[in-house]
């Protein structure tokens, strides 16, 4: 069986060539391609009711007498049909941000789960890994206390928000609201209720995959993203740089390779 001993230098290459170009992408692509499709919504709700308009009144004939009851009616009905479209417009919008926040959290859990078995090279391991346990394995197996990097504030955040839009209403809800009480806010009311005394919050968090109840916006989603790609630099720097870490890469071979099979939890599997 391969003696595997941890490399700080081949960690934070993996790190800054993998990881965080991936994270960048995944930045990149919502923000500038995924989320910009939203931003003449207004327009084209206008265009759904003025198109709408234009059909019905096409069957009106010119010498009808209540044409002109028929125009006004049909031209009242477009305009709810603008604003209703307008409505489900913005409801995809808060629902899509939702959903690429979900997406860009366990796109961090995943390459954090990861870390491990690519350092020990186990491939083979079958046991689900959250991010306590790597949290866990980094502080005692590397000596590298994520907790106390300037990013993790933003990363625990980030969980919040993303279990609030997955589960709708729970325990990841209540503790949101103590530390981000303006996200349960539509954007445009939230200047408006700093100068109340109650802002204006929802009840219970119900369907936030409809883009309901919980609000998340092109800044706040440039927000969280930066703020996994931050831990990453943080990690690879803490790593490669790191002299206790340096110190654990002097270790013998053997000593290595008997800390890994305590790796996660101590349910890694042997090769």
């Amino acid at each position: 069986m391969a003696k595997i001993s941890f490399n700080p230098r081949w960690t934070a290459e993996f790190i800054r060539d993998i990881v965080i170009p991936e994270l960048e992408s995944f930045r990149d692509v919502v923000g500038k391609k995924v989320l910009p499709v939203f931003d003449n919504f207004m327009q084209e709700a206008r265009d759904h009711g003025d198109t709408w308009f234009r059909e019905q009144i096409a069957g009106i004939e010119p010498d009808h007498p209540d044409r002109e009851a028929g125009i006004a009616y049909f031209a009242d009905e477009a305009m709810n049909r603008t604003v209703d479209y307008a409505d489900t417009l913005v409801g995809m919008y808060f629902a899509s941000t939702g959903l690429y926040i979900l997406g860009l959290f366990h796109l961090f859990e995943q390459h954090l789960a990861d870390l491990p078995l690519r350092v020990y090279d186990n491939y083979n391991y079958e046991s689900a890994i959250d991010l306590a346990e790597v949290v866990a394995w980094l502080k005692d197996e590397i000596s590298v206390n994520v907790k106390t990097f300037r990013s993790w504030k933003t990363i625990a955040e980030l969980k919040l928000v993303a279990n609030t839009v997955k589960h709708a209403e729970g325990g990841a809800a209540r503790k949101l609201r103590r530390v981000r009480p303006d996200l349960f806010i539509l954007p445009k009311f939230r200047s408006e209720s700093k100068h109340k005394k109650k802002a204006r919050m929802p009840g219970r968090i119900r369907r936030p995959l409809l883009g309901e109840d919980i609000y998340i916006t092109p800044d706040e989603f440039e927000l969280y993203a930066q703020a996994t790609i931050d831990f990453w630099n943080e990690l690879s720097n803490a790593v490669e740089h790191d002299s206790t870490v340096r110190q654990r890469h002097v270790a013998t071979s053997e000593q290595r390779q008997t800390k890994s099979q305590a790796v996660i939890g101590g349910r890694t599997k042997k090769r």
